[in-house]
C-alpha cells in the first residue's frame, strides 16, 4: 500500500523528532583489526502504537526495552531498520525531512556504496566507510554540515 504525502511527512516528524540515524562500526570477530559498518534507524517512544505503525510499513523490528529510568516512567519501544531498508525509507521521505536532512543524505550515500554481502571491500573502501562513520558522528553532534563540495568528493571515490 502506497503512502500519501501527508503520511510521508508525518513519519519524516517522527524521525526528525525521535529518530537516530546512525552508522554502526563493529568489530569483525573472525579478522582481527577489521571493522564493519552498517547502516541503522531507530525510533523510540512509549507508545507502542508508533512503532508498530512504522514497523508495518518499513519492516524491521519492534521490541520493549528492558531498561527502565524510574519506576513510574512508562516503558519504552524501540523500532529499527537496517541497511538498505533505511535507504528506501529515506527516499520517501527525504523532501519532508528538516532537522535530520544532512544526516539522510550520508546515510543514502553510505548504503550506496554498500558492497554485496559476501563481497569483499578494498582497503580504499574501509577508508571511506570509517570517514563516513565519523562525518556522522560528527553531524549527529551538529559540529559540521555537509557541503556540496564535500558530498562531491565523497561520491567521487570507488570502493571496489
Amino acid at each position: 500500500m502506497a503512502l500519501l504525502n501527508t503520511d510521508l511527512a508525518y513519519i519524516a516528524g517522527i524521525i526528525d523528532g525521535e529518530g537516530c540515524i546512525r552508522i554502526l562500526k563493529m568489530k569483525d570477530k573472525k579478522r582481527e583489526g577489521i571493522a564493519n559498518y552498517t547502516l541503522q534507524l531507530e525510533v523510540a517512544s512509549t507508545d507502542e502504537w508508533l512503532c508498530r505503525y512504522l514497523w508495518m510499513h518499513f519492516k524491521g523490528s519492534v521490541y520493549k526495552d528492558r531498561w527502565i529510568r524510574t519506576p513510574k516512567a512508562s516503558p519504552t519501544w524501540r523500532w529499527r531498520v537496517y541497511g538498505q531498508n533505511v535507504a528506501n525509507l529515506l527516499e520517501e521521505i527525504m523532501p519532508f525531512l528538516k532537522l535530520k536532512h544532512q544526516q539522510a543524505l550520508l546515510a543514502r550515500e553510505f548504503q550506496s556504496r554498500k558492497a554485496p554481502r559476501g563481497h569483499s571491500i578494498s582497503e580504499g573502501g574501509r577508508a571511506v566507510e570509517e570517514a563516513q562513520f565519523i562525518l556522522m558522528s560528527n553531524l549527529k553532534q551538529r559540529k559540521l554540515t555537509l557541503g556540496r563540495d564535500l558530498q562531491g568528493r565523497l561520491s567521487g571515490v570507488n570502493m571496489g
